[in-house]
C-alpha cells in the first residue's frame, strides 16, 4: 500500500526554517537566517554580502548599475524584504542563498555545507517565493536554483528557473518543481533581474517554502 508524505520545508528567514509533516509534526530543523534583524535599507553596489554574512544573502554584480538591499518601505510578511534593483538597462542582478558567490559548475563542498540549503535525493521538490515588480524587463523578474551532490557537481539536469514577471506587477507567487538527482544533497537559490531596464523586484524571503513530496512503503506485518 503506497502513501504520500508531504513534507514542507519553510525557508523562511524570519520564521526560520522547519520541515513539517502533513498535521503539524516536526521532522527537522535546518537554519534561522532572519533578515528581520537587519538594519535594512542599506544598498548594495557591489558583489558581496548584503549587511552580514550572517543574513545569508550574497550580492552578485552580473553586470555595473545594480543595487540590493534589505529594504523596509516594501514588505509583505515581515518587517524587511530584499529589493533587487537595476540603476540603468545594463545592469543585471543576482543575489544568492547557499553560497559566498555566484554558483558555478563545481563549488567546494567546505562553501555548500556552510551555506547552502541541504536537501535528499531522488526527491521531487516545490519552490515558492513571492516577488513584486516596478518596470521590470519582459520575463526579467525571477529566482533560479542550483543544485549539487556531495562532490560539489552541479546537476545540469535538474538545476533551472521558476516563473517569471515582466513589468509593474503586485505581490506574484513564483514557483517551480524539480527532481533531485540520485547523488544531489545540496540547493542554492538566487532571486535575479534581468537587463533591460531601469527596475525594481522585491522578494518576500521571509517566507520561502520548499515543499517535498516523498513517496513510502507501508509495512505491513506478517501474524502468522
Amino acid at each position: 500500500m503506497k502513501k504520500l508524505l508531504f513534507l514542507t520545508i519553510t525557508i523562511g528567514l524570519f520564521y526560520g526554517v522547519s520541515c513539517f509533516a502533513s498535521g503539524g509534526y516536526k521532522i527537522k530543523s535546518i537554519a534561522n537566517r532572519n533578515i528581520d534583524k537587519a538594519t535594512g535599507d542599506i544598498a548594495k553596489t557591489i558583489s558581496g554580502w548584503i549587511e552580514a554574512e550572517s543574513y545569508g544573502w550574497y550580492a552578485v554584480n552580473k553586470a555595473p548599475s545594480i543595487s540590493s538591499e534589505f529594504d523596509s518601505d516594501v514588505k509583505r510578511t515581515g518587517r524587511l524584504t530584499l529589493k533587487l534593483s537595476t540603476t540603468d538597462i545594463t545592469g543585471r542582478n543576482y543575489t544568492v542563498w547557499g553560497a559566498s558567490r555566484e554558483p558555478s559548475t563545481t563549488e567546494p563542498l567546505s562553501s555548500l555545507t556552510k551555506y547552502a540549503i541541504p536537501i535528499k535525493s531522488s526527491n521531487t521538490y516545490k519552490i515558492n517565493l513571492y516577488a513584486k515588480t516596478n518596470n521590470v524587463n519582459t520575463n526579467a523578474a525571477k529566482f533560479g536554483f542550483r543544485v549539487y551532490n556531495n562532490a560539489g557537481t552541479r546537476n545540469d539536469t535538474v538545476s533551472s528557473a521558476s516563473n517569471a514577471l515582466s513589468g509593474t506587477q503586485d505581490w506574484t507567487l513564483l514557483t517551480k518543481n524539480f527532481i533531485s538527482g540520485s547523488s544531489d544533497a545540496w540547493l542554492t537559490i538566487f532571486p535575479q533581474i534581468e537587463v533591460g531596464n531601469i527596475s525594481d523586484a522585491w522578494f518576500d524571503v521571509n517566507s520561502i517554502q520548499i515543499t517535498s513530496v516523498a513517496n513510502y512503503q507501508s509495512k505491513v506485518l506478517n501474524r502468522y
